[in-house]
């Protein structure tokens, strides 16, 4: 994109098994440029994409989480330059951060219950 203009696109590459689902971007590593996180909905396995660009240069495993959570938001929540990842259990609605360092959680911090699931986080 160029401002609001579509300026060029790229190919990226294939995941043949429709189970994947991309649930977050960001700057996960520092770099400067947004990577992808990837979640399998089916068995709750979470890999990073390290980018440049529109080229995948890493696929890195992350964790296997309990599909009953559900990644629903990201940022930079401790002001380190790396995107984090914010969880949500789906039926109890409680609420986790996982401050990232890449591919690695550093910490996890408890954030509370948001039990009302019609209360949604703005991305």
């Amino acid at each position: 994109m160029k401002h609001a203009a579509h300026a060029t696109d790229a190919y990226v590459g294939v995941v043949g098994d429709p189970n994947w689902e991309i649930r977050a971007q960001g700057d996960r590593n520092g770099d400067g440029k947004a990577d992808l996180v990837w979640r399998h909905k089916r068995d709750g396995t979470v890999y990073y994409w390290q980018m440049d660009g529109a080229t995948p240069v890493a696929e890195l495993f992350v964790a296997t989480v309990d599909v009953s959570y559900d990644i629903v938001g990201t940022g930079d929540f401790d002001g380190d330059g790396k995107a984090d990842i914010l969880w949500r259990t789906i039926v109890a609605g409680d609420l986790w951060v996982w401050l990232m360092d890449g591919p690695v959680k550093a910490s996890e911090a408890y954030l509370g219950i948001v039990a009302d699931q019609a209360y949604q986080v703005v991305r």
